[in-house]
């Protein structure tokens, strides 16, 4: 809680969903949208699902339906999922970890076009990847870590491939 407060957001590797919760509740996941009746704060759920089918659209999953329990999801629909919760806390700096293991090229590009569109918007994007060709088109500076230590900090458009890789292999 306290780093979303503090406007810091993360999408893991492996979508941490809540299985019986439905797609509109993983989203807002405390977060929830509320309206005020007499004394009581109630949830906003035509809100909420509203909300919830433009966030599924920015990151380009529009064939999920929004009352299914998350545990029925595919794993493409799961990390889409997870990515309309991380565009809906609209925090400033974004972590992304391992963002496209094992998705489909389509869900890939979903992922891939979202990172870029957080850079786009000055937001600032970390990037957690073995990918090379994630780390060449998607980030500014390139950061190698091995056993908690940093053996490598460049800007990525001065480094060569094969002089990231060799980091990467000697670490």
């Amino acid at each position: 809680r306290d780093a979303i407060r503090l406007g810091i957001s993360m999408l893991p590797q492996f979508p941490e969903l809540y299985a019986g919760l439905d797609v509109i509740e993983n989203i807002f996941v405390g977060q929830e949208l509320t309206v005020r009746s007499s004394f009581l704060k109630l949830l906003d759920r035509r809100a909420m699902a509203e909300r919830a089918v433009v966030l599924l659209e920015q990151v380009g999953a529009v064939d999920i339906q929004l009352h299914q329990p998350a545990g029925n999801l595919s794993g493409g629909q799961q990390k889409a999922v997870a990515l309309a919760r991380l565009v809906a806390r609209d925090a400033e700096v974004l972590i992304f970890d391992e963002p496209n293991a094992s998705l489909a090229l389509r869900q890939k590009a979903m992922t891939l076009n979202l990172i870029s569109a957080c850079r786009t918007a000055n937001k600032a994007t970390v990037l957690i990847t073995h990918d090379l060709d994630e780390v060449e088109s998607n980030c500014d500076r390139v950061v190698v870590m091995s056993r908690g230590e940093i053996v490598a900090n460049e800007i990525v458009r001065e480094m060569t491939r094969e002089r990231l890789s060799e980091y990467i292999v000697s670490s």
